[in-house]
């Protein structure tokens, strides 16, 4: 009898081990397979990066002459990093300077654009500072100091602008419940004019006004666009902004459609050529996410407002996506780098590289491009390390004790 329960507890036991085996390899699996056929997709990467900066204002940034002219130009990025605040600041600091000059197509409603712009124009800032307020008030990751900087940067890159190139937010995000926000006096302005604030003043409260049929944001944005798209002088109006990952995706994901796509759309009203920039960290990357979606182990002990999550997007268990490692390998030692993934020979045409992903996360949560990965975005910005967003207020659990002192 003793035999027999020694052997079940040792077959049970190898019955556990190997199961935790597979679950630590099986992610590998894929790791090791997409190595299998690489070298065309270095080859590309290495022919088409720009290494960049990050101490210069623009950061050496570089967009091929007919996408710099595009109509709009989206930064993606996935919420909680802090460096792509400052890329964004680079971004716009670039374009304004060689392209044609754009207004800001901001991811947040037109009410706080008034506010962030009267900041912009060299006015006060209380009326941003009570936007960032509302947003640790409810918890979202815009809620940081990171954000406000980069307001404070574009306010300074305006003062070094002729009045006609000067940054202005224009926003299209479903209006917040709760009490209105205070706003500055009312201007007058009329007209797509950058150089003057009453301009963004006007145009953000007829955005106001455009009645939207159900509390839904993509409902709000389309129908804000379409109304936008109707103003006086905006045929030839050329935008730019930072937006999350989805929305500056051009392939529907998870069968639904993100903003770039229904913005290139033929059928769209407002329809133009969208060029998507999106980005990605690797190495010694954090995230400030918010405590509250996460699970209860990760909260932290405080109840603390949000939760600093190492998230390196080349971890094979987290979310990884499928060919990272051509860029890491492109990239080298360099910080930053951008990459074109199209051209008439680029195996990104007919691959979804990027365009699908591995990890446990993708298993819960599913993340289904429907097409290439050309066809998904144009450019890709690959950056190596980053600190997390730090809160606007509130506090921030170090769930690796290693953010704190990240870069």
């Amino acid at each position: 009898m003793l035999k027999w329960v020694i052997r079940l507890i040792v077959a049970i036991v190898s019955i556990v081990v190997l199961t935790g085996a597979l679950l630590a390899g099986l992610p590998w699996l894929g790791v090791v397979a997409e190595r299998i056929g690489s070298e065309p997709y270095r080859n590309h990467l290495s022919a088409n990066e720009v290494v960049l900066d990050l101490s210069a204002p623009d950061a050496g940034l570089q967009l091929r002459a007919d996408d710099l002219d595009a109509r709009y130009v989206l930064l993606g990025e996935m919420h909680g990093y802090a460096l792509p605040q400052q890329l964004d600041t680079a971004l716009v600091t670039y374009l304004q300077a060689e392209g044609p000059p754009r207004w800001y197509l901001a991811e947040m409603t037109p009410r706080e654009a008034i506010a962030v712009n009267e900041y912009l124009s060299g006015g006060s800032d209380i009326y941003a500072r009570a936007v960032f307020d509302r947003f640790a008030e409810s918890g979202l990751q815009w809620a940081n100091k990171e954000f406000f900087q980069k307001l404070t940067s574009l306010r300074g890159l305006n003062e070094t602008l002729p009045a006609d190139r000067q940054i202005r937010f224009i926003g299209i995000d479903l209006d917040r419940e709760g009490d209105p926000l205070q706003l500055p006096e009312a201007g007058g302005g009329t007209g797509p004019n950058l150089g003057d604030p009453s301009t963004a003043r006007a145009i953000n409260e007829a955005l106001l006004r455009v009645p939207i049929e159900t509390r839904n944001r993509y409902n709000a944005m389309k129908a804000r666009l379409t109304a936008l798209a109707e103003m006086p002088g905006f045929a030839d109006a050329r935008f730019a902004g930072l937006w999350g990952f989805f929305h500056a995706s051009e392939a529907p994901i998870n069968g639904v459609e993100p903003l770039s796509l229904w913005l290139q759309d033929a059928a769209s009203p407002y329809a133009g050529d969208v060029v998507t920039i999106n980005s990605l960290c690797v190495g010694e990357c954090f995230n400030m996410m918010p405590a509250a979606a996460l699970p209860d182990p990760m909260k932290g002990p405080n109840e603390e407002n949000y939760t600093w999550v190492p998230m390196g997007m080349e971890n094979p268990y987290f979310q990884r996506p499928k060919g990272i490692s051509d860029f890491m390998h492109a990239l080298g030692d360099d910080r930053a780098a951008l990459y074109r993934l199209g051209g008439d020979a680029s195996p990104y045409n007919e691959s979804n590289r990027l365009a699908a992903s591995s990890g446990y996360l993708v298993m819960m949560n599913p993340w289904d491009v429907s097409g290439t990965t050309t066809q998904m975005t144009d450019y890709v910005l690959v950056y190596r390390d980053t600190a997390p967003l730090y809160p606007w207020s509130g506090t921030a659990f170090d769930l690796s004790g290693a953010a704190a002192t990240a870069k």
